[in-house]
């Protein structure tokens, strides 16, 4: 998992860096004719903040040996990461339907990069978080023996900062 997080240290600081340089070097930015974000990505941030915090409680509880609270903390975590992807796809959608494409100017080819690119990470770690989840619904995690706890843990916790500090970056 830290080779993971490394690889995608990488492929995300490059993003970034793609992206100041693009701003820095352009005249307005957003350029002229591009929509504001959509609320929705507000909220997708929300409903991620409190997927970390869902988590957190989930992992505190297998410490603490609450594996029936354990089991319902984890569960949500993976409802409200199947929520963001969806709000990310309305997002999507929104941006699509105003016309405002990849292709449309730079600033939307950047905008589109970012979230897809963090989206597909969300995707391979809501994989992780499931079968975790299914592992633990068949009770294979205890006090003693919850790894597959603390690497879903980690690349979730690692998305979640890496999405809010994109957030920041796209409302600059």
């Amino acid at each position: 998992m830290v080779l993971v997080l490394g690889a995608s240290t990488m492929l995300f600081v490059g993003i970034v860096a793609e992206f100041v340089v693009l701003r820095g070097a352009s005249e307005q930015w957003p350029p002229p004719g591009s929509p504001p974000l959509p609320q929705g990505f507000l909220f997708s941030t929300a409903v991620l903040l409190l997927s970390s915090l869902t988590l957190a409680v989930a992992h505190l509880c297998i410490r603490r040996d609450r594996t029936q609270a354990f089991v319902r903390f984890l569960s949500l975590t993976s409802l409200l990461g199947v929520v963001f992807l969806g709000s990310q796809i309305l997002c999507w959608t929104q941006l699509m339907r105003e016309g405002f494409l990849p292709r449309t100017n730079v600033y939307g080819g950047n905008l589109y990069l970012i979230t897809w690119t963090h989206a597909a990470h969300v995707v391979a770690a809501l994989v992780i978080l499931l079968t975790v989840n299914a592992r633990a619904l068949r009770g294979a995690y205890s006090l003693r023996s919850h790894l597959g706890v603390e690497i879903a843990s980690m690349f979730w916790h690692f998305l979640d900062a890496v999405w809010v500090c994109m957030y920041l970056l796209l409302l600059s």
